[in-house]
């Protein structure tokens, strides 16, 4: 899912789509042989012979090394071994730090609103204090204690489209090692069951995962904070009765930070078995390591991967050599990014060696100390976008620049799309606007809906055409199910659907084939979302990634 829902998986899902004959079953790909296996790798990679090496005795039958495949178990970490954990700091801290900060429909209390600017202020030279792991865990079980998993994956998925600070060409969601890939399609070709095992949240990590690795959600384990029933209050859960119309939501208890040798511990409950392959790249994977290494019935092996190319990413090449030495004498085979890769994320994916951490979240979302009115926002103060509205043709044909509204915009009386919207609240009013924003959010959030379906379909060979006419119908219907709740904004979507496109339900799929003349464009703008109308809400900066923007200078009657 994740991959889908920035603009680069998703012409790769379209391409997919538009391959998909109608009546043609996929053709069964050929098996890649010799170096097709392991293309991202630098053929001479003594970890990587190292590794074939293993595979090829454990997998062979005659072989005295030979595993079952029920034993073939491999464990790897995440962050730094499959992942980038550097720009600028770890995916989960930054998640947090967005939380805290940057959302708008969280307030953090005065000691959230401490840690999280500490983060802020320490994570570019990692100068946490030694505390710093047990405070985290505990404030990010407060922060989304509350939200559904749903709700949570949403979030994730959101952050996860923006461009990856200190790169260019490469967002959160692309941030993955692709010779790691390789390594885990051969494995699992090779009948090893791969499991994730993170110090990261279980959800967070299940959410990255999903969609780069070839990892099904079961096999992701990670720390763990307590779920409990929406309803279930302080019921315990053994007398608790779960009900068709409960949802499950994250508290704030956190029950385990899966680091060291709680790695070994989460292995040993969830697993069952005792892992043959192991692979990080810290000391707190070196428990996870050594219970592969030692004491084990079959040939087993454990590999640390070491973050030593300073030019194509953020590693260190001056501890290349201490590393290296420190664990190859613990008995691990030693993987160089720098030496033993051809490339990291792609070649298209250029290291900028600037960050925009601290500008980004400089001002924080939270009302300032001794704030009067706590429901005041930062917009109503004088609110900017980092990127321009009024630089968009599509946006500004639906809006007009209203500098005493929240946002700064508000809808036209000339937009066919939005004129309904001119008097329906007052768009300086930021108590209106929260809450028509509250139900633009929801929208937003229901479309990860969408893209699930689109890999469903996907991945059960559904042509672009089949694909397209369910993404479209389910678009409509959400948009319709955003404004359920209030008679009066669900009569303003249908009127508007009608004017414009002749249904109240929204416009049909054939409506918008005859309008494209293809199917692909079809899909393509069910994903879109009006960008006047999320200006005039605060979310242009956090979708601006979705908009089709057209190359067009700002005109004078835009900008007035």
């Amino acid at each position: 899912m994740k991959k889908l829902l920035n603009g680069m998986a998703l012409l790769l899902a379209l391409a997919l789509a538009m391959a998909c004959v109608p009546g043609v079953a996929f053709a069964e790909e050929a098996e890649p042989e010799g170096d097709a296996l392991f293309e991202q790798w630098n053929p001479d990679a003594l970890a990587l012979n190292a590794l074939v090496e293993y595979v090829e005795a454990v997998t062979d039958p005659d072989s005295p090394d030979f595993i079952p495949e029920a034993d073939r178990i491999a464990t790897f970490d995440m962050d730094g071994t499959l992942m980038a954990e550097l720009a600028p700091t770890y995916l989960e801290v930054m998640l947090l730090t967005e939380r805290i900060l940057r959302d708008a429909s969280y307030e953090p209390d005065e000691e959230m609103l401490e840690f999280g600017r500490m983060t802020r202020d320490h994570a570019l030279d990692k100068s946490f204090p030694s505390d710093y792991d047990y405070e985290f865990s505990y404030h990010q079980a407060r922060a989304f204690a509350g939200m559904t998993l749903n709700e949570y994956a949403d979030f994730i998925t959101r952050f996860l489209v923006h461009e990856a600070d200190g790169f260019e060409g490469m967002t959160y969601a692309d941030a993955y090692y692709l010779p790691m890939v390789e390594v885990v399609d051969y494995l699992r070709e090779n009948g090893f069951k791969c499991y994730v095992v993170s110090g990261s949240d279980r959800f967070i990590a299940r959410t990255f995962i999903e969609g780069a690795f070839d990892i099904p959600a079961e096999c992701v384990i990670g720390s763990d904070t307590a779920l409990e029933a929406r309803d279930q209050g302080d019921t315990d859960g053994i007398e608790y009765v779960f009900s068709g119309g409960d949802e499950l939501v994250r508290t704030d208890r956190l029950l385990v930070k899966d680091l060291k040798t709680n790695k070994v511990l989460q292995i040993a409950q969830e697993i069952g078995r005792q892992p043959v392959l192991s692979f990080g790249n810290s000391s707190g994977d070196v428990s996870m390591n050594n219970f592969a290494l030692l004491n084990n019935r079959y040939r087993s092996a454990a590999f640390m991967l070491i973050a030593d190319d300073g030019e194509r990413d953020y590693g260190n090449p001056d501890n290349r050599d201490a590393l290296t030495e420190k664990w190859q004498g613990m008995g691990y085979n030693v993987i160089s990014m720098r030496d033993d890769w051809r490339t990291i994320y792609g070649e298209d994916v250029i290291k900028t060696g600037e960050f925009r951490w601290l500008n980004d979240y400089a001002d924080d979302t939270a009302p300032s100390d001794g704030a009067e009115d706590a429901g005041e926002s930062d917009a109503a103060a004088g609110f900017s976008y980092e990127n321009d509205p009024r630089d968009n043709p599509n946006a500004m044909k639906d809006i007009v620049v209203n500098p005493d509204a929240v946002y700064g915009f508000s809808p036209s009386p000339d937009s066919t799309r939005l004129k309904d919207y001119v008097d329906a609240i007052d768009w300086t009013d930021p108590d209106q606007v929260a809450e028509a924003r509250a139900q633009r959010q929801a929208y937003h959030d229901s479309l990860s809906e969408l893209y699930r379906m689109i890999e469903d379909m996907l991945l059960e060979g559904k042509d672009v055409e089949a694909i397209a006419r369910a993404v479209s119908q389910r678009r409509n219907e959400l948009r319709l199910e955003a404004s359920a709740d209030d008679p009066e904004a669900l009569e303003l979507v249908k009127k508007s659907n009608l004017e414009t496109y002749g249904d109240e339900m929204g416009p049909s799929a054939d409506s918008l084939y005859e309008k494209y003349g293809s199917w692909q464009t079809v899909l393509e703008k069910a994903l879109g979302t009006n960008p006047g109308m999320d200006a005039c809400l605060g979310f242009y900066d956090e979708y601006y990634d979705l908009y089709d923007i057209e190359a067009a200078p700002r005109t004078q009657a835009a900008a007035q």
